[in-house]
């Protein structure tokens, strides 16, 4: 019975998500209620407020979803990165962008970036803050990679330049979100100026290795 109810309980709680997140897309998610959210899911609100405690308790579900489903698609990459550190960072984050885009329309990641920010401290906060720093580390897994194959200077400190391009890229994400007139075609061209600009002085010749295609 206990398995019965876990897996009812995993599945009402991936309908509420599923859910909360085509109403934020479609009708925005200041417009979106939490009882509409209920309705729709076939739930009670207070079931819902049970699993997620409020609204912003399900932008960090979906963010969480989110970045489970990222690690999938990040993974080849981290694990076989291209030589050249610009296009292997580059790459990196287009297929950040592209999922992020998948997943929630613009308008929305507005708010999650807005919640990062003024529910900094909350139970709420600390879930969004703890995803962003996830990914920072992912990313700072290929970075080391490029870095063992000889592609990025030896002395190098990781760490700080991963949060550097991590943060660039943040930057671009908020304008991004925030300019509706900007194309992701010039967000990606704004953000592999940025990766060239600030790799280029640890730029290395990577020591040759044997290709494969990608899958």
């Amino acid at each position: 019975m206990a398995g019965l109810r876990d897996r009812q309980r995993s599945s009402r709680r991936l309908r509420i998500i599923e859910t909360a997140r085509r109403l934020f897309n479609s009708l925005g998610y200041q417009e979106t209620t939490l009882e509409e959210i209920a309705s729709q899911s076939e739930l009670s609100t207070v079931t819902v407020l049970n699993y997620f405690g409020s609204k912003g308790g399900l932008l960090v579900a979906i963010q969480t979803r989110f970045d489970d489903e990222l690690r999938s698609g990040i993974a080849p990459i981290i694990a076989d990165p291209p030589d050249g550190p610009v296009e292997a960072v580059g790459e990196f984050f287009t297929i950040v962008f592209d999922h992020a885009l998948r997943t929630l329309e613009r308008h929305v990641w507005k708010h999650v970036w807005a919640n990062l920010f003024l529910e900094a401290g909350t139970e709420l906060g600390r879930g969004l803050a703890q995803n962003e720093r996830e990914l920072l580390d992912d990313f700072i897994v290929l970075l080391d990679r490029l870095q063992k194959r000889g592609a990025l200077a030896a002395a190098v400190d990781l760490r700080a330049l991963g949060e550097v391009l991590y943060n660039l890229q943040s930057i671009r994400s908020m304008q991004l979100m925030s300019t509706p007139e900007m194309s992701r075609k010039e967000l990606y061209e704004a953000m592999f100026r940025d990766f060239r600009l600030v790799l280029h002085p640890y730029l290395r010749t990577p020591r040759r290795r044997r290709t494969r295609p990608r899958q």
